[in-house]
């Protein structure tokens, strides 16, 4: 998968197709280019320039920091989707994924049909068919998608196909070797008295003399329980039982995992081969199969079983680990009176329709808060700057009169009334996120600049309020009310 870091960002939302953008990396406190967009790639910036320098010849570039383990978590799941083509697939950061296909070549017709379905769903990746996992990778990597003799194709690449140490690669470079069919004429011997046995072993795999160990990708537990009824069932109380029953097995297998539900899902294929379902969302992980009962009877009036359903099905499709709990004397727990309150009002109001804020790793203050669940602890971190108690969804457009241009308003008119100001602190500068904004050739970073002030009036009312913008820029600054202290 090349480029995997800039597909990654595509795909979660964080940058589009059109746009020049990439992935920065700090070496020796300067910022460098790591991975670049097709776009980037076309305006002749290259792997490895500083990033003022790719900004000097295209000013609207847009950076990232790179961040190699959430690529990598990617790449492991996007590894797990590969298993419906192989049960046997390893993950090899930070672009590459194998697929063992013996012995399941055939369930998906010719080789040719399989490459072409792999293209079709995995649009530029480069795709190669191989003996073994070594030459697979070296045709990868170079575009070699399934040639007849692999042995003279192997031959023919560059020396870097076999994955040689750089400093190995290097030294034999300067011998003269440049394609894997001269490195192969070498003796080995020589190369092993230099060099050491990597090289030689390298080699000898991608011969096929010797075999790779690979570390294949364990498939995640399938949370999942189902049951066909010969007699298609009609009424809600034979599928609660059905339910009931299908329940009971999966709430024992996740106590022996020592998990709970967080997410679960049922469905009901009809007779007439409509697939009907509902689901249930529970605010910490949970197995009282007592509690899923009741929850699953008020849901079972939206289900329309049509001519009778043949098959039920339960999914867990999300979990969660739960430790076991100490119950008091009477056998009594109430530590979960508040999730099974919680859970009834959601499966009411919708999955995911209760919530409660958490901190956001951002110094922006409308984008300092995000949604987690509603019995999540969120950890606040300790705040240097005091923060209002209530903060506006947008900041709102004020009028102030300041005696100095950067100093703080005297008095301020906001929704038609006019406050008078007695005391302010500030200010505190809070810039943008620079790199979630394409920059600007009209106005210059500077003119996102935030100015906030703390304001006491007359009236004893303490207001949140910034200024935008610097004087001297082509756009005069302006002043917002963001939020208030009381």
């Amino acid at each position: 998968m090349p480029g995997w870091p800039i597909r990654r960002l595509i795909k979660d939302g964080l940058a589009s197709p059109d746009q020049a953008f990439a992935t920065v990396t700090s070496h020796a406190g300067q910022r460098r280019l790591e991975t670049l967009s097709s776009r980037a790639a076309q305006a002749g910036l290259k792997v490895g320039q500083s990033l003022s320098q790719a900004r000097a010849i295209l000013p609207g570039l847009l950076s990232f920091p790179a961040t190699p383990a959430e690529d990598a978590q990617a790449l492991t799941r996007l590894g797990l989707w590969c298993q419906a083509y192989s049960p046997l697939v390893a993950v090899e950061p930070p672009d590459m994924i194998l697929l063992d296909m013996t012995g399941a070549l055939h369930l998906h017709g010719t080789r040719q049909a399989l490459l072409a379905g792999l293209a079709a769903r995995l649009p530029g990746a480069q795709l190669a068919l191989a003996g073994n996992a070594a030459r697979a990778r070296a045709f990868a990597r170079f575009g070699v998608s399934e040639p007849v003799d692999e042995v003279a194709a192997l031959a023919a690449l560059p020396l870097a196909s076999l994955g040689l140490n750089e400093r190995v690669e290097a030294a034999l470079r300067r011998l003269g070797v440049r394609r894997v069919g001269q490195f192969m004429r070498l003796d080995r011997g020589e190369l092993t008295a230099r060099f050491g046995t990597a090289p030689v072993r390298l080699l000898d795999q991608a011969m096929g003399r010797l075999t790779e160990i690979l570390r294949f990708l364990s498939a995640p537990p399938d949370w999942r329980e189902s049951r066909h009824y010969p007699e298609p069932l009609l009424h809600a109380e034979a599928l609660l039982h059905a339910l009931g029953v299908l329940a009971h097995i999966l709430c024992t297998r996740l106590g022996e995992a020592g998990l709970g539900l967080r997410l679960l899902q049922a469905q009901f294929f009809r007779a007439d081969a409509q697939m009907v379902t509902f689901d249930i969302g529970f605010a910490a992980a949970m197995r009282d199969e007592i509690r899923l009962a009741r929850l699953m009877a008020g849901k079972i009036e939206t289900i329309d079983p049509g001519f009778g359903i043949e098959r039920i099905c339960l999914a867990a499709l999300e979990v969660a680990p739960l430790r076991e709990r100490q119950s008091g004397l009477d056998g009594a727990d109430d530590s979960n009176r508040t999730a099974a309150l919680i859970d009834n009002l959601s499966n009411r109001l919708g999955v995911g329709k209760i919530w409660r804020i958490a901190p956001a790793p951002s110094h922006v203050p409308e984008r300092a808060v995000m949604k987690q669940g509603p019995l999540d602890q969120p950890v606040w971190p300790v705040c240097e700057k005091p923060r209002p108690i209530r903060l506006l969804s947008a900041p709102q457009r004020i009028e102030v009169v300041a005696p100095v241009p950067d100093h703080p308003p005297v008095l301020f008119r906001w929704r038609g009334a006019v406050h008078r100001v007695r005391a302010a602190t500030g200010p505190e500068r809070i810039a943008r996120e620079w790199w979630r904004h394409e920059p600007s050739a009209e106005r210059p970073e500077a003119e996102y600049l935030r100015d906030y002030y703390q304001l006491e009036t007359e009236a004893g009312q303490r207001f949140w309020v910034f200024r935008t913008g610097l004087h001297g820029f082509a756009a005069a600054p302006r002043w917002f009310l963001h939020g208030w202290f009381s």
